[in-house]
């Protein structure tokens, strides 16, 4: 049977070019228009003109001295707003403040993104030195604490567990998919997950999801140190801890027991 391509929604070219350009300034920072345009596949000419528009509309600005463009602050206000309607953030930062406060590490709250995770929020460690994490940044999900435990509860199981790309980042990523396979099902069992050193080195971390009316994931809380800070039986103590103030932040979101 063949199909009838003369039903297919029609796509706009233009407006996804102007898109990935929009995606490579995020990721990428400010940028020159060579670079933009070869990042972006685009002739320089075509780039220009896609940026100028850009500019028109408030979302992408050029610095007047070195010419490169980036970003407004539109795009963070957007995604700031996107935050907001998810109800999240603002029950939950008292919480995180006051579990940082307890265990004097770096509290992290993250959702998943089809096989990242994009972090919303933190309390940064009120010790000297801590594990750095930016809000708004993405990292794989499966190589970081609250990736994995989004993921070992995600409904899907196996199913995702196996289709994951398990590429290394750190000394200690686990690439192989049987082993993670059954790494998701330790967390499962314990109800939290861990990393040490999968993603960034001398870093050890922990988490635990948070889970809907219907028992879907919706986010993680993660607990982050210095791998001199995280011996095992402490990762196991805070793990345990986390998995207590998860069940309760899901019973007084979303009404779970």
């Amino acid at each position: 049977m063949t199909l009838d391509k003369r039903n297919e929604p029609k796509r706009d070219k233009t407006l996804r070019k102007g898109l990935k350009i929009i995606e490579l300034l995020t990721k990428n920072g400010n940028q020159n228009l060579r670079n933009i345009a070869e990042d972006a596949s685009l002739t320089r000419g075509n780039a220009h003109q896609l940026l100028q528009t850009l500019i028109e509309e408030g979302f992408v600005c050029q610095d007047e001295e070195t010419s490169r463009y980036g970003v407004t602050l539109k795009i963070w206000e957007f995604g700031q707003s996107q935050i907001d309607n998810t109800g999240l953030l603002k029950p939950l930062m008292p919480l995180m403040k006051a579990l940082r406060d307890d265990v004097h590490e770096t509290v992290n709250l993250a959702i998943l993104d089809n096989t990242e995770v994009l972090y919303l929020h933190k309390e940064d460690s009120n010790q000297g030195i801590g594990s750095f994490t930016r809000i708004g940044a993405r990292a794989p999900a499966h190589c970081v604490a609250t990736g994995k435990a989004m993921i070992a509860f995600d409904a899907r199981g196996e199913t995702l567990w196996r289709a994951l790309p398990l590429a290394q980042f750190g000394v200690n990523t686990i690439t192989d998919t049987d082993a993670f396979v059954q790494e998701m099902k330790l967390t499962c069992a314990r109800g939290y997950a861990t990393t040490s050193n999968e993603w960034r080195g001398e870093v050890r971390a922990c988490a635990a999801p948070i889970t809907g009316l219907n028992g879907n994931v919706r986010a993680a809380i993660g607990i982050s140190g210095p791998y001199n800070r995280m011996p095992a039986k402490r990762m196991n103590d805070l793990g345990e801890r986390l998995c207590k103030c998860t069940k309760s932040i899901s019973g007084q979101l979303y009404g779970r027991p």
